[in-house]
């Protein structure tokens, strides 16, 4: 809003420049030398040619603007939902080691000689299953597709803007 004002007052003071200056040559032709006269007419034309220079750039500024208030959002989307994917890893070890860190009495493995390692092998077990069930519901998959290849090799990731519109989305394999 304040760019869109701004450019306002700007262009309120290029444009009547602009026509002052091209409607006061017939004005003056009289009583000017041919010499001064074409001075004018030439600033005139170099004064026009500025006004459309600026307007030009003004409209390019005002479409990249828009191009990148249009990402924006979608980046700021890929961010969130990757924080929320590590913070749904991340909770449930999070929570298991709070719980048994509290000190009361009943915390179970406490008098085990195994306790620690069992808890430790617990929470490095936990992590892989849940990427496992988290690619499993393709939530890793969410802003790229990822495929495999014949041999196991992870191929080229496509966008999901340009998977056509014959595929699911979901790594672009076909409905039928």
């Amino acid at each position: 809003m304040q760019q869109s004002a701004r450019d306002h007052r700007a262009a309120r003071c290029r444009v009547p420049q602009r026509d002052a200056l091209a409607g006061l040559t017939p004005v003056v032709a009289d009583w000017l030398g041919k010499r001064w006269v074409m001075r004018l007419r030439d600033e005139a034309d170099r004064v026009t040619r500025y006004v459309g220079v600026l307007d030009a750039a003004r409209e390019h500024a005002a479409v990249a603007q828009q191009e990148l208030t249009r990402h924006l959002p979608d980046r700021m989307n890929r961010r969130v939902y990757v924080l929320s994917v590590v913070a749904a890893i991340f909770l449930p070890l999070r929570l298991l080691t709070g719980l048994l860190g509290i000190n009361v009495g009943g915390i179970p493995l406490t008098d085990n000689l195994l306790g620690f390692g069992t808890i430790v092998a617990l929470r490095v077990a936990l992590t892989p299953a849940q990427v496992i069930v988290f690619r499993w519901r393709k939530w890793f998959e969410a802003g790229q597709c990822a495929t495999r290849g014949p041999r196991g090799r992870q191929k080229a990731r496509r966008p999901l803007q340009q998977i056509d519109d014959k595929t699911s989305g979901a790594c672009g394999v076909d409905q039928g």
